[in-house]
């Protein structure tokens, strides 16, 4: 496919399974109420329009993007091929993406798909026994300090049982970002987002736009002798609702950890516990 797809991060864009529209929505209901709104032309394909309304799962770290959603699936393919977002304070569109031309089946060398991962990254899918292997945090995210324009942090103090299971930089963004996931180390190789099972600790540079942004609704707190804040999520019966999540500021970085699982006063602690990773 031809064009550009992208999003705010990780598990934000719905890439669609199944092989019927029946398991499509089935699928995206997970975290939208989607509706079929009709059928329109996208990049010379007939594609389904669905409203996906609101994220029922918002995001902690880019609040700014959990309002209304569109999305365009080809009827023949399921491939997304038009993705809108509206911002959650007003009826102007965030972001668009949309794909400008689409060719399925082309006869591609398996030479093109050959790729030697850098030493250190994570990769997803089914992970080989040196995957397996706990992530060295403090030395990953040191390999990645020189590529951002701010502070790094790692978290000294996890939860017993939490492993990380990614740590990497969320390419997608328009905006520098450090994303370290954790899990249960029971869960690793499930495919369930960190922040539903465990947390996770988000960096990037800190300004007084972006600073604003991220604490709406938040209450302060101190945090290991700093000002920061807190958001006390709220969870449902049916399993939706807001995360949890402690914000600070270090040296010009914004540090964001976040959960729908663990507790505030558990993510505050982990927060506190945040040093710099050296160069």
């Amino acid at each position: 496919a031809q064009g550009e797809l992208g999003g705010p991060g990780k598990g934000e864009i719905p890439i669609f399974g199944g092989t019927d529209l029946k398991q499509v929505l089935a699928d995206a209901s997970a975290c939208f109420e989607p509706v079929i709104t009709g059928e329109e032309q996208v990049a010379g394909r007939v594609a389904h329009k669905i409203d996906l309304g609101a994220s029922k799962c918002p995001s902690a770290s880019a609040p700014s993007f959990n309002g209304p959603r569109t999305v365009w699936i080809d009827k023949e393919t399921f491939f997304v091929l038009r993705y809108t977002i509206l911002h959650a304070d007003g009826p102007q569109p965030i972001q668009n993406m949309e794909v400008t031309n689409v060719i399925y089946n082309l006869d591609i060398s398996d030479e093109i798909f050959t790729f030697t991962p850098p030493t250190g990254a994570v990769t997803d899918g089914a992970p080989s026994p040196e995957e397996r292997a706990p992530v060295n945090v403090a030395q990953v995210v040191r390999d990645l300090a020189n590529q951002v324009d701010f502070e790094l942090f790692v978290p000294h103090r996890i939860p017993s049982g939490f492993l990380a299971r990614r740590v990497g930089l969320d390419l997608l963004l328009p905006w520098q970002q450090l994303s370290i996931d954790y899990v249960p180390s029971e869960r690793k190789e499930q495919n369930v987002p960190a922040a539903i099972i465990g947390f996770t600790v988000i960096q990037r540079k800190a300004t007084a736009t972006v600073i604003a942004d991220q604490i709406q609704g938040a209450e302060q707190a101190d945090i290991a002798g700093r000002s920061g804040w807190l958001k006390r999520g709220e969870k449902s019966e049916a399993g939706t609702g807001t995360p949890s999540a402690a914000i600070v500021e270090r040296n010009g970085t914004l540090i964001i950890v976040f959960s729908f699982e663990l507790l505030p006063e558990a993510l505050i602690d982990i927060t506190a516990s945040m040093e710099a990773a050296s160069r």
